[in-house]
């Protein structure tokens, strides 16, 4: 009797490995997270958000690429994705500084890790896959860490280190009596927002109403201040941004329009940010306040007779 040929189809899916409920489950919610991170990279959440939209999308690429790969049932990928998981944390906690851990951003990743190392026995890949997935989940954090935080942070750290040079070489040229025209302008403006940072950063952390909570200001090139605030019972997620921002917008132009302490941002011409976070401490968006809009807003309306 002759042997009928073995259809190789049949075949690849034979030896495939059937991919547990469990697995599908995780995987699916992994790219509806990946589609939602992508969105938020190009809307209005991360606006002014300096090196963290690059850093977000790489972080989310790398993730989808591990999913691809535990959806196939692939080793190398449950790997892959736990120690980038594990390592992003650190970077986030330690390297970077920030000292705080987002709750979602360990819950998520800790259940598809759970549900990934627990079923894969049945997973395909060689022997070696634990070291080649491991590797493959290292490596990204580090080249993310060298060629996209640290040159961000560094960046700003040095926008700032220039801002109080001027003011020393401006303080010392005042001193000495030799100014070039702008230097008392530039002082007073820089000393005076200087001053009001300073002031709110004594008072911080302070309520402002039970939504939101002043965590402090900052003094920014270009005779910019920038305030500081968080979203004490919200996530980013649960925000929508354009509709906050039409309604904030106008309360807060108009707020230093009419405010009598806000008369210094009037006489310098300085620009007023506004910088909110969520609950867990993640950038929710910015209201940017510029001196054309307040000033505007403050001119006289004159009546025909």
């Amino acid at each position: 009797m002759e042997h009928e040929p073995v259809n190789e189809q049949q075949h690849t899916q034979a030896e495939q490995p059937k991919r547990p409920a469990a697995i599908t489950v995780i995987c699916i919610v992994g790219f509806i997270g990946f589609a939602i991170s992508i969105s938020t990279i190009f809307s209005d959440i991360v606006e002014d958000g300096g090196w963290y939209p690059n850093y977000l999308g790489l972080c989310a690429l790398i993730g989808f690429a591990c999913l691809v790969g535990i959806w196939q049932m692939k080793k190398w990928a449950v790997f892959a994705y736990t120690a980038f998981a594990v390592l992003n944390q650190i970077l986030v906690f330690i390297i970077m500084g920030i000292g705080w851990w987002n709750i979602t951003g360990l819950i998520v990743p800790a259940i598809v890790i759970a549900v990934a190392l627990a079923h894969v026995k049945k997973m395909s890949g060689p022997e070696n896959s634990w070291m080649m997935g491991s590797l493959g989940g290292i490596v990204p954090v580090i080249l993310i860490y060298f060629f996209v935080v640290q040159p961000g942070v560094e960046t700003y750290s040095q926008h700032t280190s220039e801002l109080e040079q001027r003011l020393m070489e401006l303080e010392e040229k005042d001193d000495e009596g030799n100014d070039d025209g702008n230097t008392d302008n530039f002082l007073a403006a820089a000393m005076s927002l200087r001053e009001i940072a300073q002031q709110a950063n004594e008072a911080a952390p302070m309520m402002v109403d039970s939504e939101t909570r002043l965590d402090g200001a900052e003094v920014l090139p270009n005779t910019t201040i920038q305030y500081n605030y968080t979203l004490v019972n919200v996530t980013k997620t649960e925000v929508d941004t354009v509709d906050v921002k039409r309604k904030l917008e106008p309360d807060l132009t108009n707020t230093i329009r009419t405010h009598p302490g806000a008369q210094v941002f009037h006489d310098h011409k300085a620009t007023v940010i506004y910088r909110y976070h969520d609950k867990n401490d993640t950038y929710v968006f910015n209201i940017t306040i510029t001196p054309e809009m307040y000033s505007l807003l403050n001119m006289p309306v004159h009546s025909e007779n």
